[in-house]
């Protein structure tokens, strides 16, 4: 920011603030423009064989429920993410597309040692036993090793949708 650049900038973050897209920290309540379409708060992993599918799927719910966060790397998640995630100041949750056989150690770790297994909303998108059946030949190392991730997700104490 520079003397000259000064009004250029106040200018254009005026017509931001007219607009509804940004607002002062001081004017925050209900009525906030971003509070009204962020419907939710905390995390949202959108699990799936494929990167590709959980993405798409993250797309049309960052979309619907107003979510403007999205990540695609469940290791930038960490305790602060989830807490700004959970406050009531318009930010709004975080989105994250999640492949089956990421690591999800970073997760476990704020579940277990934090309270967190409330704010985390986990979405297994492909994730049936039927469907990697129709996938993958039964009885197969594929199979099992899929079965077993999705399985290992499953038992994670979170909230499932």
């Amino acid at each position: 920011l520079s003397a000259r650049r000064y009004l250029w900038h106040m200018s254009a973050f005026e017509k931001l603030y007219r607009q509804g897209t940004m607002f002062s920290l001081g004017a925050i309540d209900s009525s906030s423009a971003c509070q009204s379409n962020c419907i939710f708060r905390g995390l949202i992993l959108v699990v799936s064989l494929a990167k590709e599918i959980s993405a798409i799927f993250s797309n049309v719910l960052s979309v619907e429920l107003g979510v403007q966060q999205r990540c695609s790397d469940m290791q930038l998640i960490d305790e602060a993410s989830i807490l700004l995630s959970l406050q009531e100041d318009g930010r709004g949750g975080i989105i994250c597309n999640v492949q089956l056989d990421e690591n999800k150690k970073p997760l476990l770790a704020l579940v277990k040692t934090n309270n967190y297994n409330e704010a985390i909303h986990i979405v297994l998108v492909g994730c049936g036993q039927s469907y990697i059946d129709s996938r993958y030949e039964s009885e197969t190392k594929d199979n099992k090793r899929i079965s077993g991730l999705a399985k290992s997700w499953k038992r994670l104490k979170c909230k499932y949708i």
